[in-house]
């Protein structure tokens, strides 16, 4: 609702020309913040009103920046191309809503935001939000400073038992590293454990028969590359 003041005693009228027409002007500061109503009502002499009756003019005083929510956690690590930042902007005044990646602008447009999705780069993606409302007012920057994209699968190596091995038993020890942390690794679809540094692993396979046995090794990193070899 807005805000109900009478203001004549901060104005002064000044008669211009042959008193025809007056200048209003005055100081209505200091104002709350909040939504006004200006009101002018104007007779003259032989008490006809002036038109239109009455001059009125609405605005706003906004004294408090924009406050901005991201609807995600910092330190993602994906192989996707695109990431979705939710955003919710909270102001009384129109908002200016900008989105940076490394320093690039990927995303302008006015309040409500809802999802913006923001292509990102190989490697270290700093997302920061700046908003800005209708009254000046800068809000606090929303920054996500370690949204890191992988596409790289990972690098098996040290792997044991080597090509062509020969075993003595259908159950025997299997083993290797990668080049990176891993979530998950497997020996023809059987489970590995990962080490501390869950970049080595091992454990024990089973083979299906006697004879010739094909070992296939796959390696998911944390971003979801799998390797097979």
């Amino acid at each position: 609702a807005a805000i109900n003041l009478n203001a004549l005693p901060h104005l002064s009228v000044n008669v211009l020309g042959q008193g025809q027409s007056v200048n209003l002007s005055g100081d209505l500061n200091p104002l709350l913040e909040g939504d006004y109503v200006f009101t002018l009502r104007a007779r003259d002499l032989a008490g006809l009103a002036a038109t239109p009756d009455p001059y009125q003019v609405s605005f706003s005083i906004d004294t408090t920046a924009p406050l901005v929510a991201l609807g995600v956690q910092d330190h993602v690590l994906t192989n996707n191309p695109s990431f979705t930042l939710p955003i919710t902007v909270t102001d009384r005044s129109p908002t200016t809503v900008r989105v940076l990646r490394n320093g690039e602008e990927v995303y302008a447009g006015d309040a409500p935001v809802a999802n913006v999705n923001v292509a990102l780069q190989e490697g270290l993606n700093m997302i920061e939000v700046l908003a800005v409302d209708a009254a000046g007012n800068i809000a606090a920057n929303a920054q996500l400073l370690d949204i890191v994209r992988d596409t790289t699968a990972p690098v098996l190596a040290n792997l044991v038992p080597a090509n062509n091995a020969t075993l003595n038993s259908l159950s025997f020890a299997a083993s290797g590293s990668a080049n990176e942390a891993l979530a998950a690794v497997a020996v023809n679809g059987q489970a590995l454990t990962l080490g501390a540094d869950a970049k080595s692993f091992s454990g024990n396979v089973i083979a299906p028969a006697e004879g010739s046995v094909a070992l296939t090794w796959s390696a998911t990193d944390l971003a979801g590359n799998t390797t097979t070899v």
